[in-house]
């Protein structure tokens, strides 16, 4: 009975989001957001720190690619979320090299695949999908959908919801679920970095003005160790898969 309704909720969380986009404005992209306060330039590298803090999420996702590789337990969705973790590098350091539109979309594209990944890993473990392989494909269309719509559009509403839902719901596991693959201290702790993230992005400026190193490349570096947090979860479940 608790499955069930830990179920229910889940499903509520996930589609509850996007009822409610549907009766808000339409979001257009904020162009004063490419305007970092990071302006510093170095070995001819165009705002050198928030360019060159990129590098963490490739090196982070190059050991969870190894760790991937050394697990008996084959997840597709998992795969997924670690390559994409590994594109947000330099997919982000080319936005952040020319910060523009355009680059943008270069920069959300990997990050669209991962949170879209990260959600499958969650929902297949949670419903017991067996058909994996079909249930990432709807959801990698969706997340595609979802972002395409924003560059059709400028509309942010429904890239809002790939990246929020996600979050929430490991929130919800975290504090009300656990199972062989999801355990709770480490979900915990990523999203309790994930929020650091966007709060250090938020307050970008006045962090580089007291600190004198951007909020953006922190929000980078703390987004990056929230994903080791979920390295290590897997790792902790690879160790009992292969003694």
């Amino acid at each position: 009975m608790n499955n069930i309704k830990n179920s229910g909720i889940i499903l509520l969380i996930t589609l509850s989001f996007l009822y409610f986009l549907f009766f808000i404005n339409p979001m257009p992209q904020d162009l004063s957001y490419h305007q970092f306060a990071d302006q510093i330039n170095h070995f001819t590298i165009n705002h050198f720190h928030n360019v060159i803090s990129n590098l963490c999420f490739i090196i982070i996702g190059l050991y969870g690619l190894k760790i991937t590789l050394a697990n008996k337990e084959k997840s597709l969705s998992w795969y997924l979320f670690i390559i994409s973790i590994i594109l947000v590098g330099p997919g982000s350091a080319y936005y952040h090299f020319h910060p523009n539109n355009e680059t943008l979309f270069w920069d959300r594209l990997p990050m669209t695949l991962g949170f879209i990944s990260l959600s499958s890993y969650v929902l297949i473990d949670i419903f017991k999908i067996k058909k994996e392989l079909l249930f990432i494909s709807i959801t990698f269309l969706i997340g595609m959908i979802c972002l395409m719509y924003w560059v059709k559009f400028d509309d942010l509403r429904f890239y809002l919801w790939v990246q929020l839902t996600p979050i929430v719901l490991l929130l919800y596991i975290a504090l009300f679920y656990q199972t062989e693959r999801l355990k709770k201290k480490y979900l915990f702790c990523a999203v309790v970095l994930y929020v650091l993230a966007k709060m250090t992005e938020k307050y970008d400026a006045t962090i580089f003005e007291r600190l004198h190193y951007s909020g953006h490349s922190l929000k980078h570096l703390l987004a990056g160790v929230g994903v080791y947090s979920l390295i290590l979860m897997y790792k902790q479940r690879t160790l009992k898969l292969n003694p």
